[in-house]
């Protein structure tokens, strides 16, 4: 990977039109006609005490510690999108730990969702747009140090990070940043639905 791309995935590189157009509509299409999961928290398999309504989401489980979690085709098209995209962008030898489709629902305000990070082991999170959409992206400032593997817990209801940066969805843009930095999606308020890829790599070395 080039030492310019790693320095700029600390606080979130952008690309804009890095995927093949034909892959992501493919994927959008499977999807359409796959179950999608309710979570209560959209950060969080697990429902958390406290949790104020409007946080909730759909999920479509893909890939889990780097093996299909059972729809072979589905896994099959996102690997190859995923694996392109990395490609086109400079990053080789990436390793797909994990990968999931995201999709948030329409929200009469925004609802900015709680913090948090992927995994407790070193990695990089991608996250691909697949509409056009509002409901932005937060990066913070504040990065969790990595402590022999658990996953950290989530920052406690209210509490106050500084945002970094954010990033507003766009169809077939791609941010990357180091898996450590807390970051959060949030609801759409102008659009019915705001759809991603999420995923998790590693890299040899």
């Amino acid at each position: 990977m080039e030492n310019n791309i790693e320095n700029k995935m600390e606080e979130g590189v952008v690309y804009r039109g890095v995927a093949a157009p034909i892959l992501i509509k493919e994927l959008v299409w499977m999807l359409s006609n796959r179950p999608w999961f309710f979570t209560e928290s959209s950060e969080t398999n697990v429902p958390r005490e406290g949790t104020p309504l409007g946080h909730s989401s759909w999920a479509n489980f893909i890939i889990r510690d780097e093996e299909s979690t059972g729809d072979e085709e589905l896994c099959l098209v996102t690997k190859l999108l995923i694996l392109d995209m990395l490609e086109n962008v400079g990053i080789h030898g990436a390793t797909i730990v994990r990968a999931r489709a995201g999709m948030h629902t329409y929200a009469e305000n925004t609802v900015v969702n709680f913090p948090h990070v992927d995994s407790g082991l070193p990695h990089y999170t991608g996250l691909l747009y697949l509409n056009d959409s509002d409901g932005d992206t937060y990066l913070y400032e504040e990065t969790y140090k990595y402590a022999g593997g658990f996953l950290p817990p989530l920052p406690p209801i209210g509490t106050d990070l500084k945002v970094l940066r954010r990033v507003s969805p766009e169809f077939n843009k791609l941010l990357i940043f180091t898996g450590n930095r807390y970051h959060a999606s949030s609801s759409p308020s102008k659009h019915s639905k705001r759809l991603t890829l999420n995923f998790n790599f590693t890299l040899e070395g």
